[in-house]
């Protein structure tokens, strides 16, 4: 009876696994990363030249687990392969959930209206919207002016937000935008926008931690209200 051909790949493979075992990720390069990550989703194939063109097509790593499915697919994924990354994220997600617990209380208790307070101290005409955006330890990474115009003109600054927030690899953001009236309590306009960006936000796995509206010398976090304490829960 003839020999059963072996998998040409096997050794390779074998040995991806066993670097892994010694020097773990931080150790290896995003290719080699992604390809063995892509060994238990293509059982019997070479993923090596897969994941070099999945990187050259997204740029890194978390650009490729964080793609919609649909443009993964287009790079010649399988669907049980797109399923697998998009599992690879989720389960990063969860676990720097899990990790951070206590990470929003730390964050929605520190000076963050002290800090945005700058960017809205010039008397202007027209709203301002500006985030600051927070990595999953609670650290500051970005804080700048988004849109300067209508805050409920989401349509003009939702996507420079959403390519900011993905940029910076950000877990969590905090809104801000500012009154020309004077008053910082929060209209049914804003309300609804805040929500409708909440939306476009957690699509992205991202947190909503609290939007405060600054009007004059005085400043109003949603977060801090009771009516508005659902919008900005980081349970569900």
């Amino acid at each position: 009876m003839a020999e059963e051909k072996k998998y040409p790949h096997e050794g390779h493979r074998d040995r991806v696994k066993q670097r892994f075992m010694s020097v773990g990720f931080k150790n290896m390069t995003e290719n080699e990363i992604l390809e063995m990550l892509m060994f238990y989703a293509i059982p019997r194939k070479d993923t090596n030249d897969l994941a070099k063109n999945l990187l050259k097509n997204f740029g890194s790593l978390f650009d490729v687990i964080t793609a919609p499915s649909e443009e993964l697919q287009k790079c010649g994924l399988s669907y049980n392969a797109t399923v697998y990354l998009k599992m690879a994220d989720a389960l990063c997600r969860k676990y720097y959930d899990d990790k951070t617990k206590d990470t929003v209380s730390e964050i929605a208790g520190s000076d963050t209206a002290d800090k945005l307070a700058p960017l809205f101290s010039e008397q202007v005409k027209c709203e301002k919207t500006a985030v600051m955006l927070f990595d999953a330890y609670g650290r500051e990474i970005c804080t700048s002016v988004v849109y300067e115009g209508a805050f409920t003109d989401t349509d003009r600054y939702i996507r420079k937000l959403l390519e900011l927030l993905l940029h910076h690899h950000a877990w969590a953001v905090i809104l801000a935008h500012s009154h020309t009236n004077n008053v910082p309590m929060p209209s049914a306009q804003d309300v609804n926008t805040t929500y409708i960006l909440k939306n476009k936000i957690n699509a992205v796995n991202i947190k909503l931690l609290d939007h405060i509206i600054f009007a004059g010398h005085s400043s109003v976090s949603m977060a801090s209200l009771e009516e508005f304490k659902n919008i900005f829960s980081v349970t569900e």
